[in-house]
């Protein structure tokens, strides 16, 4: 066990150590380099937050437009699927077939053919897009053709 006196004696002695060592041209010289990477250490240690700073400023940006583009493409989507279902309702409501006796009974029919083609997708897929087969193509053919019956 060491006695007080002694530890005393010893931290006297790295004391005197240390401030020899510093007066050296070496000593000065580690001296200015420590201090010199703590300095580059602490800059870069303020760029790196500065940096982390700026990605959450960006992300929160990002997420909100993301969430104003959702939401706004939902406002649209819903809007048209009313717009859809309510023409749906309305022609299968409002249109009656007409009487065979009817004088006007074909045009009467191309209009109700009208309003049906109105309700489906009748363009032709773009290239790339998936195809279902030969009964959307028949299909479009027959909704087309009775359209354009008058």
């Amino acid at each position: 066990a060491h006695s007080d006196e002694e530890e005393e004696e010893e931290e006297e002695e790295e004391e005197e150590e240390e401030a020899d060592f510093a007066t050296t041209p070496l000593g000065k010289w580690q001296l200015q380099m420590q201090e010199r990477l703590l300095e580059q250490a602490q800059a870069a240690r303020m760029t790196k937050e500065e940096r982390r700073k700026r990605a959450r400023e960006w992300l929160a940006k990002f997420y909100a437009d993301r969430d104003a583009r959702i939401s706004a493409t939902h406002r649209v989507v819903t809007q048209q699927d009313e717009q859809f279902f309510g023409n749906l309702a309305r022609l299968m409501t409002e249109v009656k077939p007409p009487a065979p006796e009817d004088p006007n009974a074909a045009r009467t029919w191309a209009e109700i053919w009208e309003r049906v083609a109105s309700l489906c997708n009748l363009s032709k897929p773009m290239a790339g897009e998936s195809r279902t087969g030969k009964s959307r193509d028949r299909q479009r053919a027959v909704i087309l053709k009775l359209k354009n019956q008058r």
